[in-house]
């Protein structure tokens, strides 16, 4: 009778554990930033690097401070060879690649893999020779390379919240409600940096309302590598790889748009939103089972 008392209670840390990680997270944002609203000051300053790079670890910290000691009993963090992880490879690639193809049907954006205008803004000393041969796929490939490794650590830093300890808590509410809300949670949290210059420079109205978007887009996708793949790992790689194929979605367009073009961009919003309504009906015929709250 007493072990059975004993399992049925929940703490106050554990119950309100969703409630005091989005207050923190936000909290810890807003201080972040404050100072950059308050004093005018530039997020492309050694500072503002500094800010931008603490703040990425916000959700991690929030989280090992609720969760604490039971943090890895909780939250699965290992490397598995399922199709969750390779999901969490090819998707990316597969969606850069859309957006891409996309830029190119919006406004008056051409397509070059000369790089011509990426080339024109190096220094003399570091363009490459004329018949080197196009620099696009070495660019292309260290990219790819760092979404493997130092993109996919620094997205750790934010998955371990958000597909993490939210993911945990809000499981039972089912996939597209724990989805979306999670999506709009993240975009509304993305949001200081980005009105602060983050992802779109100069543009911060427009930019806010762009990452709240893709965001609440790109969440369920996000939602779904993480149950196949059984783990955070599996979302922090996808980051990664998600933050270098932004980079290369655009970087063989000519006069890309800032709010347009590439992964980031309108044609990004419609390549996620076209994921998701095939997801929503990959997941008609085929429900995917959720996995039990820790």
């Amino acid at each position: 009778m007493g072990s059975s008392k004993k399992r049925g209670k929940v703490g106050p840390q554990k119950r309100y554990a969703a409630h005091n990680y989005l207050f923190f997270s936000f909290a810890f944002a807003f201080i972040l930033t404050a100072p950059f609203f308050f004093f005018d000051l530039p997020l492309s300053s050694l500072a503002g690097f500094g800010v931008a790079t603490v703040y990425i670890f916000v959700p991690a910290g929030v989280t090992l401070l609720i969760y604490n000691k039971t943090l890895m009993d909780r939250i699965e963090l290992a490397i598995l060879p399922n199709r969750g992880f390779l999901l969490a490879i090819f998707l990316p690639l597969a969606l850069g690649g859309m957006a891409l193809w996309v830029s190119t049907l919006l406004g008056e954006t051409g397509f070059s893999l000369g790089l011509e205008e990426v080339i024109a803004r190096l220094p003399e000393e570091q363009r490459p020779a004329s018949g080197s041969g196009s620099p696009f796929w070495g660019a292309a490939a260290q990219s790819l390379l760092a979404g493997f490794s130092i993109n996919a650590f620094f997205a750790l830093g934010e998955e371990l919240g958000w597909r993490g300890l939210l993911f945990n808590e809000w499981i039972k509410s089912g996939f597209w409600k724990l989805s979306l809300l999670t999506g709009l949670c993240w975009g509304l949290w993305w949001a200081p940096l980005v009105a602060l210059g983050q992802h779109y420079p100069g543009y911060p109205l427009e930019g806010v309302a762009l990452i709240l978007a893709w965001a609440i887009l790109a969440s369920p996708l996000l939602t779904w590598v993480r149950i196949l793949g059984r783990s955070v790992a599996a979302t922090a790689l996808m980051r990664g790889l998600l933050v270098s194929v932004s980079g290369i979605s655009v970087l063989p367009l000519v006069h890309a748009s800032p709010l347009g073009s590439g992964m980031m961009g309108i044609a990004g919003l419609l390549v996620l939103a076209l994921a998701d309504v095939l997801l929503l009906i990959g997941l008609k015929v085929k429900p995917l089972g959720l996995p039990e709250r820790h």
